[in-house]
């Protein structure tokens, strides 16, 4: 089962129900915390269709090599590689 909290789609269907909540609530302290909580929602959301994205950019840019894409080409995230590396362990790389 994947993890909810990193589903875009799941997140913005918790936006939804939340600002759907905040405008019953009577209360304007509460129905600004929920506005808030609908805020975070959206925000996480959005975060977590860039951590998509940006894994797709770097699942496209690296071959069976294990080197990145050092030719210039622009990525999905809108940031050239500027050299190629070499991820050795989990923390450490090595670059061209």
């Amino acid at each position: 089962m994947p993890c909810l909290d990193h589903d875009p789609e799941h997140l913005l269907g918790q936006a939804k129900a939340a600002r759907d909540l905040a405008y019953v609530i009577t209360d304007p302290m509460a129905r600004a915390a929920m506005l808030d909580v609908a805020a975070s929602y959206q925000r996480m959301a959005e975060r977590a269709e860039a951590r998509i994205k940006i894994s797709q950019g770097l699942a496209l840019r690296t071959g069976s090599s294990g080197l990145a894409d050092a030719t210039g080409s622009p990525t999905t995230s809108g940031v050239e590689p500027k050299e190629a590396c070499r991820v050795e362990t989990e923390g450490s790389r090595e670059c061209a």
